[in-house]
């Protein structure tokens, strides 16, 4: 069984938001171990389908959906803003910033800098494709620094609100 192959969507595979994940899973061994044992144990899987929905449902301004992002490769590098833009399909979450030292060096990240978004006890993380449980993340190595809730904005909510009212939807 190919883990790699199982955390990344067959109906878009080719999209190039999996680039970071398919370097750092096929040329750090160790990166490849934790992922693994994490998907055997149930702790990390790919972004399931009913969020793809989320992500396709979302209105947006300036481009023609939010999956688009994500097809272009533009989440590598753009983890706050695609993070904050995840988070408005979450009724319940904060967003988070801090350390990842295994993307150290990769596009935006010189010294491992990274955000994430967190929703009942799981990571989504926008530029690797995952959704990791809070507990297993600890062995990625990730290090919180900031949470904050983002609902607590009005600026926030009104996007919020936007982003979720399906008046606003295009027809696709």
């Amino acid at each position: 069984m190919n883990v790699l192959d199982n955390l990344i969507n067959e109906e878009r595979k080719n999209y190039l938001c999996f680039d970071l994940l398919k370097k750092l899973y096929n040329e750090k061994p160790s990166f490849k171990r934790i992922i693994d044992e994490g998907f055997e144990n149930g702790e990390v899987v790919g972004f399931p389908e009913e969020l793809w929905n989320r992500i396709d449902d979302q209105n947006v301004r300036g481009i023609d959906s939010f999956e688009q992002i994500f097809k272009e490769g533009y989440n590598i590098g753009g983890c706050t803003v695609v993070s904050k833009q995840l988070s408005y399909s979450f009724r319940n979450c904060t967003l988070c910033s801090g350390i990842l030292p295994l993307i150290a060096g990769t596009k935006n990240s010189p010294n491992g800098e990274h955000s994430w978004m967190q929703s009942d006890g799981i990571i989504y993380d926008t530029t690797l494709m995952l959704c990791i449980t809070k507990p297993f993340a600890e062995q990625l190595g990730y290090q919180k620094e900031v949470e904050y809730d983002p609902h607590m904005s009005d600026i926030y909510m009104s996007t919020y609100e936007f982003t979720n009212d399906p008046t606003f939807k295009k027809s696709r």
